[in-house]
């Protein structure tokens, strides 16, 4: 990654620190960049408001790691690039995106709402898709459940799935999310530990058929 910023920002609401948003945006080799998003606010749904944001601007996620530093506060990484059109990443752009990010994190506006504004839906699986194509695997580690998602890159894959866990109440407290230069994509997530329905075989179960349909 370039050590060369294309663009810093950050920004403190007074003494309000609970809705503190520090946004870097540096550039990460030929036509990506590199995001780095701190907050001091953690609910459910926080990866599924920064994914939709990220796909509306045509943003594809390559990589990324979900850090959560205390039970007030994330502290997110992803590694971007975009498609074929060249002004989706200038300054404009970026400073358009993290305004977006503002309003979806503090501003009370909901991610379906606010990819109606943008004429924008969370991608469904396309019907001739072929079946098989990722797999779920639900791991005990120590204390934490983990979830490990494969499958094969399209854009919006990381928001499907965000969605899937904010309609299911899961909580990440850590991710890591991996694409091979094959298209193959590697999502492991860890969860709240304090989150006992992953000791339930029947909610393993939905959460499995839940996340399969996204293939």
């Amino acid at each position: 990654m370039s050590s060369t910023s294309k663009s810093i920002y950050s920004r403190a609401r007074g003494d309000e620190k609970h809705q503190r948003l520090d946004i870097t945006i540096q550039e990460a080799g030929p036509g990506g960049l590199r995001m780095k998003v701190d907050a001091e606010m953690n609910e459910v749904g926080i990866l599924f408001r920064l994914c939709a944001v990220l796909y509306s601007y045509h943003w594809n996620i390559q990589g990324a790691r979900i850090y959560t530093p205390g039970p007030n506060a994330i502290s997110d990484e992803f590694h971007i690039v975009t498609g074929e059109d060249p002004t989706a990443m200038n300054e404009d752009s970026m400073r358009g995106l993290i305004d977006d990010l503002e309003r979806l994190l503090f501003g009370g506006v909901s991610v379906l709402e606010y990819l109606t504004e943008h004429h924008a839906r969370v991608p469904a699986k396309e019907r001739e898709s072929s079946e098989g194509g990722g797999d779920v695997v639900l791991l005990k580690q120590g204390q934490q459940s983990v979830i490990e998602v494969t499958a094969v890159d399209r854009p919006g894959l990381l928001l499907s799935l965000s969605q899937a866990f904010y309609l299911m109440d899961i909580n990440i407290s850590e991710g890591e999310i991996t694409t091979q230069p094959d298209g193959a994509v590697w999502n492991r997530f860890a969860v709240d530990p304090a989150d006992k329905r992953f000791q339930s075989p029947e909610f393993q179960r939905r959460l499995r058929e839940e996340l399969k349909v996204l293939f």
